[in-house]
């Protein structure tokens, strides 16, 4: 049951990345749209507005969820790869050890970058 719950979260994180590249996608691409209903700007690549994003509280949680649902989706998926190998069935504790902290720092990183930008 336990490797039930962890699929479904994969799935989950798979749907939501899926929204988030979508937004990201209109919102970096065709700001004219977005900006018609009422959101953004008509040039979201400028210096000035990169920053004033990065400022927004809104938009830093988008970033560390996105983050989240990335890593973990992308890390499930290379740990169940690995773990169909023979290697992977010869060292299975020893690659999902080895994944999780590959997973934790790149999150840390990732995190502290994201805080820190925009002040």
């Amino acid at each position: 049951m336990k490797k039930l719950n962890f699929w479904i979260i994969h799935l989950i994180t798979g749907f939501f990345i899926f929204f988030l590249l979508l937004w990201h996608t209109l919102y970096m691409h065709y700001p004219y749209l977005i900006k018609q209903m009422g959101y953004g700007t008509t040039s979201p690549l400028i210096f000035s507005e990169v920053i004033q994003r990065a400022k927004s509280y809104s938009f830093k949680i988008a970033y560390v969820l996105f983050l989240i649902f990335v890593l973990y989706h992308a890390f499930y998926g290379l740990k169940n790869i690995i773990l169909e190998t023979e290697f992977g069935k010869k060292f299975e504790n020893l690659v999902k050890i080895l994944i999780s902290i590959v997973a934790i720092i790149l999150f840390i990183y990732g995190f502290f970058t994201t805080i820190k930008i925009g002040g």
